[in-house]
């Protein structure tokens, strides 16, 4: 049976400051449960461990295709 958790997470944005978004996620129990030991296994809680792992994408992302663009305003610029 496919079970989702819903998560919500804090994700710090740098840029002239710290600003904080929470969001909610919905995710399935084996990828929330897999989550949360590797998070364990690297001394990150689970906010910290998403939230690198967001980094890491979207760094992938720009290597390959560029920066992202953002609003005027928002983080990142």
């Amino acid at each position: 049976m496919f079970h989702v958790k819903h998560i919500l997470l804090t994700l710090l944005f740098y840029g002239g400051g710290i600003r904080m978004y929470t969001t909610q996620l919905r995710i399935s129990d084996d990828l929330h449960l897999k989550a949360r030991v590797l998070a364990a296994y690297k001394n990150l809680s689970l906010n910290a461990f998403v939230t690198e792992a967001i980094e890491e994408k979207i760094a992938r992302h720009e290597e390959k295709f560029g920066e992202i663009p953002t609003l005027h305003g928002e983080a990142g610029e």
